[in-house]
């Protein structure tokens, strides 16, 4: 398994062992209402008209997915690192349409699906935002560099689960003060570290997933001039 595949493996365990996850079922005509009421959400774009209760969501981002997942919505499509890999088995999720790889989503395959709401990152598809709008709802996380906490309450909230995902991550947190009190790590320091070709590696620095997870579990990252957390 690739190292980025056990990072955001990673992520969807913590996340979904931090909030049980049940099913609720209700009637259709429930449903329908609830599906088809709308509210105001405000992203790096503006404010537009989001579903409160989305059905039919498609994600540009891994951390989109991962999140979705961990909240109990499992998207009708999303794009993925490769084309050769498709959606993580690791996910334990059926039925998810790739859409094209993160970099270069496939507009035509998004439309087919006809999506009710479409979780994108500005800093990776600003410029194919109109065409997904034209589509349906579309909000944007500002970039995938950001705080990945803070992205993953502004996806619950995109989805409508704010206050799930944010139950997420004090699980999470408190996940990090349970392995501090159980383990001996103050004064230690580590560094997770992927190598990516013969003559390239990646450090994680601590605004990364794996860097402040190594952090908020006592752990200390040596000093680095660090860009994009890595």
């Amino acid at each position: 398994m690739s190292s980025r595949r056990k990072l955001s493996s990673a992520l969807i365990v913590l996340l979904a062992a931090a909030l049980p996850l049940t099913a609720c079922s209700s009637s259709s005509e429930e449903q329908t209402s609830t599906s088809s009421a709308t509210r105001e959400f405000t992203d790096v774009h503006g404010t537009t008209e989001v579903p409160e209760n989305p059905q039919r969501v498609v994600v540009l981002e891994p951390l989109e997915l991962d999140t979705a997942i961990a909240l109990g919505i499992t998207p009708v499509g999303a794009a993925v690192a490769n084309n050769v890999t498709g959606i993580p088995a690791y996910l334990g999720v059926d039925g998810i349409e790739p859409v094209g790889i993160v970099s270069e989503p496939n507009i035509e395959a998004i439309a087919a699906l006809e999506p009710d709401l479409i979780l994108g990152t500005d800093s990776r598809h600003a410029e194919i935002y109109d065409r997904l709008e034209s589509i349906a709802p579309t909000v944007f996380m500002t970039t995938h560099v950001d705080p990945w906490k803070d992205n993953v309450v502004f996806i619950g909230d995109a989805l409508g689960k704010k206050q799930e995902s944010e139950d997420l991550i004090q699980g999470f947190n408190d996940k990090c003060e349970e392995i501090k009190s159980e383990h001996d790590v103050e004064g230690k320091t580590v560094n997770m570290i992927r190598p990516r070709d013969e003559q390239t590696m990646s450090l994680y620095g601590p605004t990364s997933f794996a860097g402040s997870s190594l952090e908020c579990a006592g752990l200390t990252i040596p000093d680095q001039e660090w860009k994009d957390g890595l």
